[in-house]
């Protein structure tokens, strides 16, 4: 049975609208990752439009008879910065560490030279 999208997930019924022209097989992993460089799980409710995010997907192609199919199957979505409250609603604690910018997030990831 294909996953259900729960009105919690779809608050703006966005998903609902296109549901005859999309299935959902399994819930998106989603999370956060903080300055330490861990992934921790989080909710929809913690992603803006504008946040920058790490995406994931694998293409699953089909060849029919008479035509190819190509869907995406999305693996991950991580919020790559995070604010201390959005931490705090993840964890339950607050780092007293100042908040992470995109240079500090690349920096962590990229050693620059």
């Amino acid at each position: 049975m294909p996953y259900s999208v729960t009105a919690r997930e779809d608050p703006d019924r966005k998903a609902y609208k296109i549901r005859n022209q999309w299935a959902v097989s399994s819930p998106a992993q989603l999370g956060i990752r903080v300055l330490n460089g861990q992934v921790r799980p989080a909710t929809s409710l913690i992603f803006c439009e504008g946040d920058f995010v790490d995406v994931a997907f694998t293409m699953e192609i089909v060849e029919l008879r008479n035509k190819t199919v190509v869907n995406l199957v999305l693996e991950h979505v991580v919020r790559l910065i995070a604010r201390p409250m959005d931490i705090a609603e993840v964890t339950g604690t607050v780092d007293d560490d100042e908040p992470p910018t995109i240079h500090r997030v690349l920096e962590s990831t990229i050693r620059f030279e």
